[in-house]
C-alpha cells in the first residue's frame, strides 16, 4: 500500500478522491467528501450523509452506511446509525452492536 503520509485528499469536478505528491491518482474520485488519513492509517470517507473509512489502497474498512464513525483505537471503532452506537473490527464487522447512547474510544 501506500505510505498515508504521502498521499493527500483532493476534489476534483465535485468528487474527491487521493493523489500520490506527483499528482498520480492513487484512490479514484468516488467520494463525496473525504479527509486525510488518521493517526490510525485510515481514511474518513463520506457518500451522501454517510460514513465510512478506508485504508490506504482504497479498501473499505468500515462501510460507507453509518452516520458517524470514529478513529480505530485498540481495534475497535466507535460507529452510530441514528442514535445508537456501537463498534467495528478492523475488518468493518460489528462486533459490539448498535445499543449504546453515547461512547469513547477504548483504553486498555
Amino acid at each position: 500500500g501506500y505510505d498515508t503520509n504521502d498521499i493527500i485528499c483532493v476534489e476534483k469536478n465535485g468528487d474527491w478522491g487521493y493523489i500520490d505528491n506527483t499528482g498520480n491518482t492513487v484512490i479514484p474520485f468516488k467520494y463525496d467528501r473525504a479527509a486525510e488519513f488518521g493517526y490510525d492509517g485510515y481514511g474518513y470517507v463520506e457518500i451522501g450523509e454517510k460514513q465510512g473509512r478506508i485504508d490506504n489502497n482504497g479498501n473499505t474498512v468500515i462501510p460507507v452506511e453509518y452516520d458517524e464513525v470514529g478513529s480505530f483505537c485498540e481495534g475497535r471503532a466507535a460507529v452510530r446509525k441514528g442514535d445508537k452506537w456501537g463498534f467495528v473490527d478492523e475488518k468493518g464487522k460489528l462486533v459490539i452492536p448498535l445499543q449504546y447512547d453515547s461512547t469513547e474510544d477504548f483504553r486498555e
